[in-house]
């Protein structure tokens, strides 16, 4: 009997020190792999600066080696030759002057196939060679979503991000977006003549949950209805500087209108945002603010997490940070 005690004794001591064992493994488990997460992310973001100094890099010898357009060759005059005289034509016999017509002026197309949206001093006022043109650099945008969940834990916050942004932006050529705004803007108005067009993959938003964001990746393809209406899209309407909030500084604080459409639906929408120049041929254009779901139709998903039943709220937080190129002249391509 006491035999049997000590073995009994002796296998509770085994699966206690086992489980001890087990305990202090899954301890280092969970330590190396926040470790190698943190190292995974510092690498990413090194990657990401490295791809954005590369494309500054070869955008510059790109210029470097791009020459100047050539210079028009004056053609000497030709030598007039004598006509016989004519009798004199009274005036009244002229035929009148033809009016010239005004430069093209037409804006170009979207890609819906629809013209941009006129703005305030827009196009009708600016031909085709007075406008500045942007277009959405491959790396270096960021696009954030943030929002909050309520669990039987209490709030959960989830977020989802990605890096692509894709679109134009076209500015006033007098407008020089690389200086400070008291040096570029004098003699221009408030509302700035702009157009702009992006769109946002949806399945190019992942998410920053370390546990389950597949799942919940899924799911938000499925609330913002993506099989049917796969990018987020964004037509600019007009865009006013807010005055005084730039001075002195190379950043120039504005207000936007246009149109925001998710899951089919176009709302008017407003951004306050800032332009930032990066070097000398790129904008990052940054803007913030809140979107409530519903007002697109979309119904805030609910669903078990981890075993808990979880309701999303109604409204997140929209943060998008778009790196945009200068376009160069035609003629210059070579």
């Amino acid at each position: 009997m006491r035999t049997k005690a000590v073995a009994v004794l002796v296998m509770a001591m085994g699966l206690t020190a086992a489980f001890t064992y087990l305990l202090v493994a899954n301890h280092y488990q969970r330590q190396q792999l926040t470790i190698l997460r943190t190292e995974l992310s510092r690498l990413e973001a090194e990657r990401a600066a490295l791809e954005e100094k590369l494309v500054e890099t070869q955008e510059q010898l790109r210029i470097a080696r791009t020459p100047p357009p050539p210079a028009a060759k004056s053609r000497p005059a030709p030598t007039p030759k004598a006509e016989p005289a004519s009798p004199p034509v009274s005036q009244s016999a002229a035929p009148p002057a033809q009016p010239q017509s005004p430069p093209s002026a037409e804006p170009p197309t979207s890609e819906l196939g629809e013209p941009l949206m006129p703005v305030i001093g827009g196009y009708p006022v600016l031909p085709a060679g007075y406008w500045t043109s942007y277009v959405g650099s491959p790396t270096g945008s960021v696009c954030r979503i943030d929002g909050q969940a309520t669990g039987s834990r209490g709030i959960i916050a989830w977020r989802v991000e990605g890096g692509l942004i894709k679109g134009r932006f076209d500015v006033d050529a007098r407008l020089d977006l690389h200086q400070p705004a008291s040096v570029s803007s004098g003699g221009l108005s408030r509302n700035v003549a702009a157009r702009a067009e992006l769109s946002i993959p949806i399945r190019s938003l992942k998410s920053q949950a370390t546990v389950g964001a597949a799942t919940m990746e899924s799911r938000l393809q499925q609330a913002l209805n993506a099989s049917a209406y796969p990018n987020l899209y964004y037509r600019l309407g007009s865009l006013a500087l807010v005055p005084g909030s730039s001075v002195g500084a190379r950043r120039w604080s504005f207000l936007s209108r246009g149109q925001l459409a998710i899951n089919g639906v176009t709302n008017d929408w407003e951004w306050l945002g800032r332009i930032e120049p990066v070097g000398r041929d790129r904008l990052k254009i940054i803007v913030e603010g809140p979107i409530q779901l519903s007002a697109f139709r979309i119904t805030p998903p609910r669903d078990v997490v981890m075993g808990q039943p979880v309701q999303v709220h109604d409204v997140v937080n929209v943060y998008l940070s778009w790196l945009v190129v200068r376009e160069q002249p035609e003629a210059w391509v070579r």
